[in-house]
């Protein structure tokens, strides 16, 4: 379930504009999943609470030990400072379908293409139903 008041809020903007929204089904709720398709592919991205203030998005991607499994992106709208570290105030759909690609890059772990892990998200969130 979706706590945060700013996500809950920006999960209806999501929604809206056509992204599936994946909620945590845990108690957490400083977070969510969404999706959108790109030429045929279903792509991910997460946005997060930050626990100082402000909202970060990264993509999954396909884990290893030498980058982990999601990445920030470089060069998203509404970035706190010039740091470049992921942390964001602004929750816009841009920034979404920008995290939402086949791949994105950042300086630390290169280009990578975005992951779908569908027993992931089975086991840990459940998929928002649109009503027409």
């Amino acid at each position: 379930m979706i706590k945060d008041e700013g996500l809950k809020a920006y999960a209806h903007t999501l929604a809206a504009a056509g992204f599936a929204i994946y909620e945590p089904t845990g108690s957490m709720g400083s977070y969510f999943t969404y999706s959108r398709m790109v030429d045929g592919q279903e792509c991910f991205g997460t946005v997060q609470a930050e626990y100082f203030g402000g909202y970060s998005h990264h993509m999954p991607i396909k884990p290893s030990r030498e980058n982990g499994s999601s990445m920030w992106v470089a060069g998203l709208p509404g970035q706190k400072d010039s740091s470049n570290d992921g942390s964001y105030e602004v929750l816009t759909v841009e920034a979404a379908r920008m995290i939402a690609r086949p791949s994105n890059r950042n300086p630390l772990v290169g280009v990578q293409r975005n992951h779908y892990d569908a027993a992931w998200l089975a086991r840990g969130y459940s998929k928002w139903e649109v009503s027409a």
